[in-house]
């Protein structure tokens, strides 16, 4: 009966998220992030800022998916606001135990 359950959940979880769209939309947010950070130099990226080009960053890709498969918009949707939760929870542990950070040695404390 649990079993059933979780299976039934796991099911709806894999049918309605698009993982590969997932992991796109967090590494072009990534790479955007990193871009307006260079161009700012040393002043800090607002938190706006980098939810805005999560927000562009999706709909760039989402626009010839949904144009050239036809797919449901709705998988997109999903899989764009997991992509917040999946970056914090995972995502970026990984970043920082590979030592990957917006910033690069021009920001390290001074001695």
């Amino acid at each position: 009966m649990v079993t059933e359950i979780i299976t039934k959940i796991i099911d709806a979880i894999m049918s309605n998220i698009d993982f590969m769209y997932l992991f796109a939309v967090n590494l072009i947010t990534y790479l955007g992030i990193k871009v307006v950070d260079e161009l700012n130099e040393d002043k800090v990226v607002g938190t706006w800022v980098k939810r805005l080009i999560a927000l562009l960053s999706a709909i760039v890709l989402a626009l010839p998916l949904v144009y050239l498969e036809d797919d449901n918009i709705k998988v997109y949707i999903y899989s764009f606001i997991l992509s917040f939760f999946s970056w914090d929870f995972i995502f970026k542990p990984i970043a920082n135990k590979l030592k990957i950070r917006y910033k690069d040695a021009r920001t390290k404390p001074k001695k």
